[in-house]
């Protein structure tokens, strides 16, 4: 099996077996969640998830194909027949073969563009032509789904450029790749890179017709393509370092820098850096600190407050890169000392401080103390989102304390419904109180927001497995042996 930084290393096998037309079976795994996707002479012809919550029949349950009864009593005539789930559904009087051909295909698009998602991963090709007797058969291009994925994802354009690398990392054409997807017609702004000559990737981006975002995500494309490959000459000048693992020490330093800094401490810069400082201090965080890599890990702990903290380090690149906000900024740092400081009697700065001081104490495992002050916290200050969610996450692990930890979590939720933190954390508590069906609910809900989550893509896998039928087990069982 080869590991895989990210989704990027899955897109360029992808693309290499689909340029040379092959035939075989990727397989991808994180974690407990496995994936498949067939190809036949290059085209993506099947997908399959081993999580029961990502099956076809559920999909189109969510596209309104089928309703819940209707799945149900399918799946159960399946079981009776001991045969596939598909084949009944080829019996249905509703959505017709034809339909349900179209349907796969948006399944199998969904399901790849969320593997591509992932920060990390691992996968594997077995050539050979895949047996794939009694599925609804599809053909769909490989090279076109990728360029349609990475033209909407990352959603900022400035994750993609971190993505790609600093403007002097030196990119040059792969002949063989860069001429097959010259051939095809992948847009203009491709088109046009792939005559560039090699150099820095601002070179390749400088002048270019159309957005400046078109230029990033089809440099990005093609960099995901292999295509494009860092050179190893003169354009290469950050070569070789070798990057120190992360520790919790650093992280916690880097979150310590955030607390009550402005912009420029939160960029690690001073008033004076010019604005290239700006950008290549965005692209190293990017690199070292961004959410992904604690999505999984001995680090993930830290998820919701590297998720806070970058974006506010977003927020920083966003005011100081642009000369007109940056300016507005300085102002308004000059300007603020004429308004005092925060009144020590003020409740929303009395708040913070008991907030950031529940935080450090529950790093130091004093749990009593913590509590106390991150209660404080959410009855002086209680429409605090992070506040509830704070304090629910450290009542959550004290069993006589659950109850208080599920009000503060749906609380947190309730005040900012995209808290990924407080629907894990709840679906956790729920799944270890037996509270199955509570618990789906809230993993569902994390899949909303992040639909590559991989905690909550494994307890649903656990959760859902056990709770499937004999004919869901026996497939999954067939596509994932072991």
């Amino acid at each position: 099996m080869k590991p895989a930084a990210s989704g990027t290393g899955l897109a360029t096998v992808l693309a290499e077996r689909s340029l040379a037309h092959s035939s075989g079976i990727v397989r991808a795994t994180r974690g407990k969640l496995r994936r498949v996707f067939c190809l036949v002479e290059g085209d993506l012809a099947f997908a399959a998830s081993n999580v029961i919550e990502e099956q076809f029949d559920r999909f189109l349950v969510k596209r309104q194909v089928l309703t819940p009864e209707q799945r149900d009593r399918a799946a159960a005539e399946a079981a009776r027949r001991g045969g596939k789930l598909v084949d009944v559904l080829r019996e249905l009087p509703g959505p017709g073969d034809q339909r349900l051909r179209s349907e796969m295909e948006g399944f199998a698009e969904e399901l790849l563009f969320s593997t591509l998602e992932w920060p990390d991963g691992a996968h594997e090709f077995e050539a050979g032509r895949p047996n794939l007797e009694g599925e609804l058969g599809m053909r769909i291009p490989v090279i076109p789904l990728i360029l349609k994925h990475a033209r909407r994802f990352p959603r900022s354009v400035e994750a993609v450029r971190a993505r790609i690398g600093p403007p002097n990392l030196g990119l040059r054409r792969e002949p063989e790749r860069a001429a097959a997807l010259a051939r095809m017609d992948c847009g203009p702004t491709v088109a046009e890179i792939l005559a560039r000559p090699d150099g820095t990737l601002a070179q390749l981006l400088a002048g270019l017709s159309g957005t400046e975002e078109d230029a990033v995500r089809a440099t990005y494309v093609l960099v995901l393509l292999g295509a494009l490959v860092p050179s190893r000459g003169s354009f290469a000048p950050l070569a070789g370092t070798r990057e120190t693992p992360l520790s919790r020490e650093e992280c916690l330093a880097v979150l310590a820098r955030e607390v009550g800094g402005d912009s420029y401490r939160v960029l690690g810069l001073t008033h004076q850096s010019q604005t290239d400082d700006v950008r290549a201090a965005y692209y190293s965080l990017a690199r070292r600190y961004h959410p992904d890599r604690f999505r999984s890990g001995p680090l993930r702990d830290l998820l919701p407050r590297m998720e806070s903290y970058f974006t506010k380090v977003t927020e920083a690149y966003n005011t100081l890169s642009s000369p007109e906000l940056r300016a507005e900024y300085d102002r308004s740092l000059v300007a603020a000392p004429s308004a005092g400081e925060p009144k020590q009697g003020d409740p929303t700065h009395l708040a913070r401080q008991n907030y950031l001081r529940g935080k450090v104490l529950a790093e130091k495992k004093h749990f009593a103390d913590a509590a106390t002050f991150l209660e404080n916290a959410v009855s002086l200050d209680p429409m605090q989102a992070a506040y509830h969610l704070e304090l629910g996450l450290l009542l959550s692990n004290h069993p006589r304390r659950r109850a208080d930890a599920e009000r503060a979590l749906i609380r947190a939720a309730e005040l900012e419904p995209t808290s990924i933190g407080a629907y894990l954390a709840l679906g956790q508590m729920y799944q270890r109180a037996g509270h199955q069906a509570h618990a789906v609910r809230m993993y569902r809900e994390v899949l909303r927001w992040d639909p590559a989550h991989v905690r909550a893509l494994e307890a649903l896998a656990g959760i859902g497995k056990a709770a499937a039928g004999a004919s869901e087990v026996a497939f999954l069982e067939a596509v994932f042996p072991g």
